[in-house]
């Protein structure tokens, strides 16, 4: 594991914070097929964040996270993450992987994890780096 210098995890989560504003704007958009597109697009990369930043966490703690199943199990594992919070995540990776053949049923799916996404951000904005 090659450890991430404390500048480049400040941008990582500073990133994923811009991601998931963008995405929370489109969520208030009025729906229509336009707004449903901007808004799978940017869960997608709001959630690719995500699991980079938990990934990051995981590694600086010794613990391997190659993929985004890992690292939501292992943040689960270091108390990153509460189970609940586990479970979500688990469900936001499905959504993901269903985004590019199930387009139509996404943007419910993605208005229910903005709490979880925001809370998120928030915990790794506080975390203190070590």
């Amino acid at each position: 594991m090659i450890a991430m210098d404390k500048g480049r995890y400040a941008e990582l989560v500073a990133q994923f914070g811009q991601a998931l504003g963008r995405l929370a704007e489109a969520v208030a958009e009025p729906e229509s097929g336009l707004v449903r597109d901007a808004v799978i697009q940017r869960f997608e990369f709001t959630f690719e964040l995500a699991w980079k930043c938990l990934k990051e966490v995981c590694e600086q703690e010794g613990h391997a996270a190659p993929g985004p199943r890992a690292a939501v199990r292992t943040a689960r594992v270091i108390g990153l993450l509460t189970d609940e919070q586990g479970d979500t995540f688990m469900s936001m990776l499905e959504a993901r992987n269903l985004t590019t053949h199930a387009y139509h049923q996404a943007l419910a799916e993605q208005i229910d994890f903005l709490p979880a996404l925001k809370e998120l951000a928030h915990t790794l904005k506080e975390r203190r780096w070590e």
